[in-house]
């Protein structure tokens, strides 16, 4: 702070004649010398114009808080400390004889100073002349303070004192009395009466005697006028501590004049407005409270106080909001409830509206601050709650653990933390959570689990056989000839042999299974099997089952030792089991759940087993025993990955939402004893759940959001061990995993995509060399077999999974294997042999060969003409021909001619090139409903389409019309239902006629009074669909010629699927699980409860069905109704996920798998009784 700004400070205050600050003013101006602050303020205490404490006040805000111009705030001072001095420096300003006349030594008093004395402001002659006042004996300066009430002054310090800033004998509307800190001079011990200072002390009261005398007469000669107006200039200047001082004596003398009333609120507002300058905003409310209630009695109050209430507007909110802002920094919880309590008593009068009306309120400024201080309210009680649980919750979760109930302590914290995640850090609790854990190595137990005994008889379904369609291209590598490589894709396990690509053998495992097979060094292969919670030795080269234990469980990826398998359940189980047996060796039950699998020691002999929250399990690998719990604090579910262990250290990482945390634990002795050494939050963004990798002498840490992370390690620093070496960022949208691999310098990345990148030793930096197949998915970890990669791809707008092995350099492909995918349509039987087309268009012929090897080869191979190929409905035309279509909006098309053993990939020509749903045969052509509205017959041989569509309606613009499936009527007519597309464009009933292969023309019409919510099907001479109606779905019959509502009945729930159209009824099922056959007319028939709503196929009475109603489940159930009854018959369980039609051929039925295979099943002949 300058000299002008202390002086304009001084000034806002008004604690000094404004005209003394003006000669200062002059004379620094006229000074050839810097001056600085704190010369001022020593001039200004030896003048009296203020005292040393409040110098000190003035000094210290100056230094401690430098603000901007007229933004002015007192701080609390040091404490003032006691030294001895020579007393003449407090009076080393302008006159220096007097200085050398103060005796050396004086009477022991009390002075705080904080500023040089000796310096001097400017002449010392000049200043003498200027402001001629007489010296006074510099014990008087710490001793003497003026007390009346309303001197500027005292109005101006008075209230720093109340927060502790100044000392002083002194007295406040709220308190007593206080008693200045004192200064310890030098003594004096020579006779104090015999000093010229007494002769000075007596002159000095002669002289203060006299200017009374003078004042008086002074006064008593004023007129009222003139003082009201002269207190009205100081206030209007901002002088308020001079204007208080006016007005106070205005106000004696003339308590009854006409100005008096406006004179009592200017008081007021004077005093308010100087104690609100100096920022002490809580003597601001208690002046407010003490003086406001004055002039709520005086007539004509309500008029005076209009321009105080615009300042009080600004004051008292501004005042509470920083109180209560103030409030919210105390961290103890009786602090926080008497803050509150202080808060809420001061509230009462910013809310009374005779001091701040309601039209005040309204403006922004104002309404700023009442927001801020109900927000901290609200945050004060917030914090006054959670304080209060956390206590009641300490004492409950100490409970808990006495108890040995850590699964409810724990339970209790993370409550606790999630609501107040800040007390996750405070020591007292962090404390009680080691203790909880220490706690939990107790209560892990050694168990008995005689069930799980091992088995080399597999599961049996009732498939008999299954055959796996694969397509094959490339080149062979010879020498990886004969080597195996065990991938799990699309529910399945499958063995490759990675020099030729063919498919060797293949076991479905679940589509709900995870976890990738584990291949060991003897030549097996462990198995999971998640959908029936199965644990499976096969030998890796045939797929023969070796051993089966059935685990009984959901479990977790298995750890391998030489000699054992490491299982973990979800429960918290630990089983170890024999390799080469399954035999169950050991097993432990921990005390909660665990959601990642067991880490092995690379030297120790202890595995370390990470549990779902909160703590790291420590478990001997001999004994199976529980040997330490060390207390991570990681919530629940937090920790995805298996921890890293790493030069005598372990990594974990945990996944915070946003960002995950990497902590380092080093074991102390011998693998126990674990510490935590070191902490790096936010190591990535987003989660991480790709195990971390060792990379030469460094860890490779990867994030799904495309980080990586090269670390290195310093063993020998026992704290923060770990650095980050390098980064990059990588495109990781639209990837499930992320899968690295590496070798020597190259490191490769699979997720969206494939990248090498080469990682030179000596500098630690990614560079990127290749990326290839960036639209392409990657479903399992990379392999690295020689100078090749072998991996698992779901291509881009492919249907299908892709085994590859590719040059592990430039990432080109060498040979790839198509599989997975299910297939274009039901199979078909032609020549006595079974047909069966894949997902992207490839013919196989399944003779019994074929269906003996389980593997069948293309004989024609669409996929070799495109690679993004993806059908799913087959349609069957004459001579032997069938024509395969995509999904909707795809113009892809596949004609194949069995005749003559060709098939051709086409495209559908504008206008019919969008399909809306599925086409239907109509003689050899096709009638393809589009996403442009029309109904278009097509001819396969060009896709291009025949005559001209029926052109309905068109619909508003960007809305796609919904069209159900149509079905034929006879030779010539169809009949295909519009699903509502708005109010405007309400359902409608259609029939037409394709007579003639130059048009497709309408011949009826229903505008639907309800939505349709199903395609329309034909039964003797009557239409039936669903409507859905205010009064719940209803089947409804309609009559073709014209087309017109017959009947409708009520379903029992809402419509899920059909109807279909059988021999034995009109068939439909509902939301409520059951399948209800109704006749003709309408009359319930009968109605029979469903497994699922989940058809593969429509229900269908075949020919050698002996009046049976085959239902077909995609779960793989198979069951046969009576027609006539609805009654169960016979069942299967194929034990594999199944779709479309099958094929019946003999006593054999063919179903097509979802994952592209043919399953044979024998058809039941026992019924059920």
């Amino acid at each position: 702070m300058t000299p002008r700004q202390l002086l304009e400070k001084l000034e806002n205050l008004g604690i000094i004649d404004p005209k003394v600050l003006g000669k200062i003013r002059t004379e620094i101006e006229k000074s050839d010398k810097k001056i600085k602050p704190k010369s001022v303020l020593a001039f200004l205490v030896k003048k009296k114009h203020i005292t040393e404490q409040q110098a000190k006040i003035l000094l210290t805000s100056a230094k401690e808080s430098p603000k901007k111009e007229n933004d002015f705030e007192f701080v609390d001072p040091e404490p003032a400390v006691d030294k001895d001095f020579d007393t003449g420096d407090l009076i080393g300003l302008g006159n220096q004889d007097v200085v050398a006349e103060v005796d050396a030594t004086v009477p022991e008093v009390n002075v705080a100073v904080d500023y040089d004395a000796t310096q001097t402001l400017v002449d010392a002659g000049d200043l003498a002349e200027d402001f001629a006042v007489p010296v006074v004996n510099p014990i008087e300066i710490g001793s003497v303070m003026p007390t009346e009430v309303g001197v500027p002054q005292e109005q101006a310090f008075d209230a720093l004192a109340d927060d502790g800033y100044a000392s002083g004998a002194y007295e406040t509307q709220s308190g007593p009395q206080q008693t200045l800190a004192s200064f310890r001079g030098k003594k004096d011990r020579s006779d104090q009466w015999a000093t010229k200072w007494l002769y000075v002390g007596f002159g000095i009261l002669g002289t203060l005697l006299i200017g009374v005398t003078v004042l008086w007469f002074v006064n008593i000669g004023q007129k009222p006028e003139d003082m009201f107006e002269a207190a009205m200039s100081s206030f209007n200047k901002q002088s308020y501590g001079d204007a208080q001082k006016k007005f106070d004596n205005y106000l004696d003398q003339y308590a009854t004049h006409k100005d008096a009333p406006k004179a009592k609120v200017k008081r007021i507002h004077a005093i308010i407005r100087g104690t609100y300058g100096l920022r002490n905003y809580t003597e601001v409310i208690k002046q407010a409270q003490t003086l406001l209630p004055e002039l709520r009695e005086q007539e004509d109050a309500n008029s005076q106080m209009e321009e105080l209430r615009d300042d009080l507007a600004v004051m008292l909110p501004t005042s509470l909001a920083d109180i209560s802002k103030k409030a919210i920094k105390t961290t103890k919880l009786e602090e926080m409830k008497e803050g509150l309590a202080k808060v809420k008593g001061f509230y009462a009068l910013v809310e009374d509206p005779v001091y701040i009306p309601n039209s005040r309120r309204k403006s922004p400024s104002v309404n700023d601050n009442y927001l801020k201080i109900a927000n901290n309210i609200a945050t004060i009680e917030g914090q006054i709650e959670k304080e209060e649980q956390y206590e009641l919750d300490l004492v409950q979760i100490e409970r808990l653990n006495e108890a040995k109930k850590t699964d409810q302590a724990f339970a209790v914290y993370r409550k606790l933390t999630r609501n107040y995640g800040d007390l996750a850090s405070r020591s007292a609790i962090r404390e009680l959570m080691v203790k909880i854990s220490q706690t939990e190595q107790a209560l892990v137990k050694q168990i008995e689990l005689p069930e799980l005994r091992p088995t080399n008889v597999p599961r049996r379904g009732a498939v008999e056989q299954t055959v796996v369609l694969s397509v094959t291209s490339g080149k062979p590598v010879p020498a990886l000839k004969d080597e195996v490589v065990a991938f799990l894709a699309e529910g399945s396990v499958y063995g490759i042999d990675a020099g030729e690509g063919v498919v060797k053998w293949r076991r479905f495992v679940g589509f709900e299974t995870t976890n990738q097979p584990e291949v060991t060094t003897d030549g097996k292969v462990i198995v999971s099997d998640q959908r029936n919670n199965d644990l499976l030795q096969l030998d890796l080269q045939s797929g023969q089952l070796i051993w089966r234990v059935e685990i009984q469980e959901p479990f977790l990826a298995p750890s391998l030792t030489e000699q054992a398998v490491i299982l973990n359940t979800e429960s918290g189980k630990l089983l170890q089991l024999d390799r080469a047996t399954g035999e169950l060796r050991n097993s432990i039950q921990l005390p909660q759940a665990i959601n990642v699998g067991a880490m092995l020691a690379d030297r120790d002999p202890y595995l370390y087993q990470v549990g779902s929250y909160q703590n790291l399990y420590v478990i001997s690998n001999q004994t199976f025993d529980c040997v330490e719990v060390f207390s991570l604090g990681h919530y629940e579910g937090s920790i995805s990955t298996v921890p890293q262990t790493w030069t005598g250290h372990i990594l974990l990482v945990v996944n915070l939402g946003g960002q995950s945390d990497l902590y380092v634990l080093k074991p102390r002795d011998k693998g126990r004893a674990l510490e935590l050494v070191q902490v790096i939050p936010g190591i990535v963004s987003g989660t991480v759940s790709t195990p971390m990798k060792r990379f030469g002498r460094w860890m490779l840490l990867t994030s799904d959001t495309g980080e990586l992370r090269i670390l290195e390690l310093y063993p020998e620093e026992e704290k923060n061990p770990v650095k980050v070496l390098t980064q990059d960022v990588f495109d990781a949208k639209g990837s499930e995993r992320v899968f690295v691999t590496t070798e020597g310098s190259n490191l490769w990345v699979a997720g969206k995509g494939i990248m090498r990148y080469r990682v030179p030793r000596n500098l630690a930096q990614f560079n990127r060399i290749v990326n290839v197949d960036s639209g392409d998915t990657f479903l399992t970890p990379v392999s690295k077999l020689d100078d090749y990669l072998f991996h698992i791809k779901k291509r881009n707008r492919s249907g299908m999974v892709s085994a590859s092995l590719v040059d592990a350099m430039e990432l080109k492909t060498v040979w790839r294997t198509d599989l997975g995918g299910e297939l274009a349509g039901s199979p078909i039987l032609y020549n006595d042999a079974v047909i069966a087309v894949n997902n992207q268009g490839d013919t196989f012929p399944l003779d019994e060969t074929v269906v003996s090897s389980g593997i069948a080869s293309a004989s024609m191979r669409a996929s070799k003409i495109r690679s993004d190929l993806q059908f799913e409905t087959l349609v069957e035309l004459p001579d032997s021909k069938f024509v395969c279509f995509g999904a909707e909006g795809r113009k892809d098309m596949l004609l194949v001619d069995l005749k003559k053993n060709k098939s051709r990939v086409l495209s559908l020509v504008k206008p019919a090139n969008q399909i809306a749903c599925p086409p239907i045969a109509f003689g050899s052509d096709v009638i393809v409903p589009t996403l442009t509205g029309q109904v278009a017959r097509v001819n396969p041989n060009s896709g291009a389409m025949q005559g001209t569509p029926f052109q309905p309606a068109l619909q508003p613009n960007g809305m796609t019309p919904k069209w159900f499936e149509p079905a034929r009527l006879d030779e010539n007519q169809l009949v295909i239902a519009r699903g509502q597309i708005d109010k405007e464009m309400p359902s409608v009933i259609y029939t037409l006629s394709a007579s003639s292969p130059r048009s497709v023309k309408k011949t009826g019409e229903l505008v639907c009074p309800s939505p349709v919510k199903s395609n329309v099907v034909l039964s003797g001479s009557q239409l039936f669909g669903v409507l859905e109606t205010a009064d719940g779905d209803k089947l409804t019959a309609f009559s073709s010629q014209p087309v017109a509502i017959v009947k409708a009945v009520a379903l029992e729930s809402d419509f899920v699927s059909g109807p279909w159209a059988t021999q034995a009824g009109i068939l439909v099922a509902t939301s409520n699980g059951k399948l209800t056959c109704y006749e003709d007319d309408l009359s319930l028939k009968w109605s029979a409860e469903l497994q699922s709503v989940k058809f593969a196929c429509a229900p269908a009475l075949t020919a050698n069905a002996n009046g049976r109603l085959m239902l077909c489940y995609q779960n793989g159930n198979v069951v046969w109704l009576a027609a006539e009854t609805g009654k169960l018959i016979s069942k299967v369980d194929l034990g594999q996920p199944i779709n479309h039609r099958p094929l019946l051929k003999g006593d054999k039925m063919y179903f097509g798998g979802m994952d592209g295979t043919i399953h044979i099943v024998d058809q039941p002949k026992q019924e059920i009784q």
